[in-house]
């Protein structure tokens, strides 16, 4: 049979999600030499432990000040894509109803912990819990969307609704 067995240590991971666990401590080594960085989120595909050949590590970073800045780069062969944001922003985009922040708050793994991260990670989550307007859609559900409008403005513009029909049935 086969005998070889590869020492862990000299094979790079050809399996794309452990080729992206091995370059989280590398990214997080970066993301704490950020300045006013405080705090670090893991999220996306990966941090749900579903990467694939075309994944990154994304990170939501808490930073002090007022500055908000995406950062791009790449660490051990890996895309990092980084959102550095304030307490007080994230929160305002919660409030907004920002579908795909809410969600990689409510389904990140806290990496660099810190308490107002466990808050905002609270926060998402009721938010996510509470219904789907919290939720973004997915590719699918945002195409059958745009057909079920495009559909009624037909029918809008053609002056028949389905409640006008209805109406006229049962008089």
């Amino acid at each position: 049979g086969m005998t070889a067995d590869p020492t862990p240590e000299a094979t790079v991971p050809t399996d794309p999600q452990a080729r992206l666990e091995a370059a989280l401590p590398a990214a997080l080594e970066r993301l704490r030499t950020t300045p006013g960085a405080y705090a670090a989120l893991w999220c996306g595909s990966a941090a749900r432990g579903e990467g694939n050949a075309h994944s990154d590590l994304d990170f939501h970073v808490l930073v002090g000040g007022d500055d908000r800045w995406r950062a791009n780069y790449v660490v051990d062969g890996v895309p990092v894509e980084a959102f550095h944001n304030p307490l007080r922003k994230v929160r305002a985009m919660f409030a907004a109803g920002q579908g795909d922040t809410i969600t990689m708050y409510a389904e990140g793994r806290p990496v660099w912990p810190h308490p107002d991260l466990d808050a905002l990670i609270a926060e998402a989550r009721a938010l996510h819990a509470a219904g789907p307007e919290a939720r973004p859609l997915g590719q699918q559900a945002r195409f059958r969307l745009v057909e079920e409008v495009m559909d009624a403005r037909a029918l809008a513009g053609s002056g028949r609704s389905e409640e006008h029909t209805s109406e006229l049935q049962s008089h």
